[in-house]
């Protein structure tokens, strides 16, 4: 049997068959029955229960432990308040969005609740759910899932497949005569939340960062749940992958929801802003203050964490995710907002022909004159690598808000015909020195001409 550091091997034999011998333990210990040499082995399995009527035992009082966490929280939850984002910029912080404390027994998604936890889980959990209240925090139950792969070597005997019986190399799952070279990849999830309350909750699945564990070295020396080692095959060497699992309680000020639902990234924040700004619609600007500030807040997080990355043209047919930031952005009508997500829009250097009417409805927050440089800006930066996209936007806002002024966006068209195949000499350069010569299409010239 196994816990924590400790590994104890008992001989339950007896050489007198009237004797028996017993082991009681916890069920999550980690535990192995090794195999009968000589005699025979009969197994009764118990759950000791406590049916004496005196009061259930309770841990000791904390009540100096208490008001010390009440203090730090306090702390926290202050500076944290003090320093919102605006306008998609993020402020520098000195603390994270979260604590992620793992517990020391383990437990099954179906037995996870706060009334199940044992031991000292039980007398931590006791503590903060006492003190986050107090301190506007939100203190959740989660289960922390660690996966892992990458490159391995086994280090055992080479015929070990046929010793073991195995039916193919390739299935060896089990095996643990393996040293991992290096980890390739890796995920670390939370998910299956729990409140204090039992009251349900719908966060998705959160990720766990770097600096969020407490104590900093509560993961090392975790055993994996799940472990698999694949031999080498074809062109691929020898590989693993395993899984962690513990539970672990979660706490952040209430302040930073916003933030810590932004760190599940845009499959989850934009259908979360597009709620609130349909709320903010449905309702008026008079009754729904409290979802514009959310609706801003949230937006600013979602752009000061928004993903770099160059524009490559993959032909879509449905609108991007910068698409659909764009409109949801124009529907809100903040030109500060705008002006951020347009700064992300012109970094990746194009963008899809199906962004198009949110890129016409977001500039159109702006003031006219400052309009008309965006979008002369989005032409220009994206005219080398998107012709097509930029030719349709032009083609679309000269039929649009521009048809009675297309006399406005000459200078964005300019833009256009100057980026057009031309002598590859005097043509943007790419990485490897290479001419960045646009390839026109019967559309692009279709868009140009009208």
């Amino acid at each position: 049997m196994r816990h924590k550091d400790r590994e104890a091997r008992l001989d339950l034999s007896c050489d007198e068959p009237s004797e028996i011998a017993f082991a009681a333990f916890y069920a999550d210990c980690v535990h192995e029955v090794l195999s009968v040499t000589k005699g025979c082995r009969a197994t009764l399995v118990f759950n000791l229960v406590r049916k004496t009527k005196g009061r259930v035992p309770e841990p000791p009082n904390y009540d100096p432990e208490a008001q010390r966490i009440t203090a730090l929280l306090s702390r926290w939850s202050e500076v944290a308040a003090a320093q919102p984002v605006a306008d998609g910029e993020a402020a520098e912080a000195d603390w994270p969005l979260k604590i992620v404390y793992p517990l020391e027994h383990a437990y099954t998604p179906a037995e996870l609740s706060f009334a199940t936890l044992k031991g000292a889980d039980a007398a931590v959990a006791r503590l903060l759910a006492a003190a986050a209240p107090h301190t506007r925090f939100d203190l959740h139950l989660a289960l922390l899932t660690i996966e892992e792969s990458g490159s391995a070597e086994y280090m055992g005997d080479e015929n070990w497949h046929y010793r073991r019986g195995r039916r193919d190399a390739g299935d060896e799952e089990g095996v643990d005569d393996f040293e991992v070279v290096e980890v390739l990849d890796g995920a670390r999830t939370l998910s299956e939340w729990r409140r204090p309350d039992g009251a349900p909750t719908a966060l998705g699945d959160l990720p766990l960062e770097d600096d969020e564990v407490a104590p900093s070295d509560a993961l090392d020396g975790m055993e994996p749940d799940e472990e698999h080692f694949r031999e080498a095959t074809g062109n691929e060497g020898a590989s693993f992958d395993r899984t962690y699992q513990r539970a672990a309680l979660v706490l952040w000020p209430k302040s930073c929801i916003l933030a810590v639902l932004n760190q599940a990234g845009l499959p989850a924040t934009l259908p979360y802003l597009k709620e609130l700004i349909a709320t903010i619609e449905a309702k008026g600007v008079a009754k729904t203050s409290a979802a514009r500030h959310q609706a801003r807040e949230l937006a600013g997080h979602m752009i000061a964490t928004w993903p770099d990355h160059k524009w490559h043209d993959r032909n879509r047919s449905e609108t991007t995710d910068m698409g659909q930031m764009l409109g949801l952005l124009a529907r809100f009508g903040d030109a500060p907002l705008v002006e951020a997500m347009i700064d992300k829009l012109l970094a990746q250097q194009g963008h899809d022909k199906t962004d198009n009417r949110a890129v016409l409805a977001a500039i159109a927050v702006l003031p006219p004159d400052r309009a008309i440089e965006v979008l002369t800006s989005i032409v220009a930066v994206g005219a080398t690598d998107a012709p097509g996209a930029c030719a349709a936007l032009l083609s679309a806002a000269s039929k649009g808000p521009y048809a009675k002024k297309p006399a406005r966006i000459a200078g964005a068209a300019t833009a256009l015909v100057d980026a057009l195949p031309g002598d590859p000499a005097s043509a943007p350069k790419d990485q490897w020195g290479r001419p960045r010569v646009p390839h026109p299409d019967a559309a692009l010239v279709a868009d140009l001409v009208i």
